[in-house]
């Protein structure tokens, strides 16, 4: 019977049929769209609540005073293993080593009343002070520290030769 149409009404009876199994088409997808929006909105809402508690539960954590006072604890081990480890550097010659040839040297006419020792980059450095009965023993221990190989470089400020009796000095000393 459908081939006893004329072909304008064929095609008017197949355009008819697009247009139906289009309608079809977009209701069913409309229906799976429709379904899958019912289905998906109570499992977007618990996850939505989850998500603001943990939220809430993290800036509890970041504000909380255990995490602050682990930070705290956190910055002070720092500091302290790199104070460790500057102190743990070995130097060619230990402190204690380079106060005994200092107090080697040392002259009977001058007394010793401080003794520092600091480590640097760019070479260790020693420091003391004292006062010297007079300037000529405090030239003489200048002299004889000067002349100690470890010794790099002995500065002493020229106003500590001012004082003809019991001179008051300071000595920094450039350990090689």
């Amino acid at each position: 019977m459908f081939n006893l149409l004329p072909d304008a009404e064929k095609k008017h009876i197949f355009a008819e049929y697009r247009i139906r199994v289009g309608i079809l088409v977009c209701l069913f997808l409309a229906l799976t769209a429709a379904l899958a929006f019912i289905f998906l909105v109570p499992s977007y809402l618990v996850s939505d609540s989850r998500y603001k508690e943990v939220s809430g539960r993290i800036d509890a954590v970041r504000h909380s005073t255990i995490l602050r006072e682990a930070n705290e604890l956190n910055t002070k081990l720092t500091s302290a293993n790199l104070k460790i480890r500057t102190l743990a550097t070995t130097s060619p010659q230990s402190a204690e080593a380079l106060f005994e040839r200092l107090l080697a040297r040392r002259i009977s006419s001058v007394r010793l009343s401080s003794l520092e020792y600091q480590r640097k980059a760019g070479g260790n450095e020693l420091r003391f002070s004292g006062i010297a009965a007079n300037r000529e023993s405090l030239a003489q221990f200048v002299k004889l520290l000067e002349s100690e190989p470890s010794f790099g470089r002995v500065n002493i400020p020229v106003s500590d030769f001012a004082k003809d009796r019991n001179a008051s000095f300071s000595i920094q000393i450039t350990v090689r």
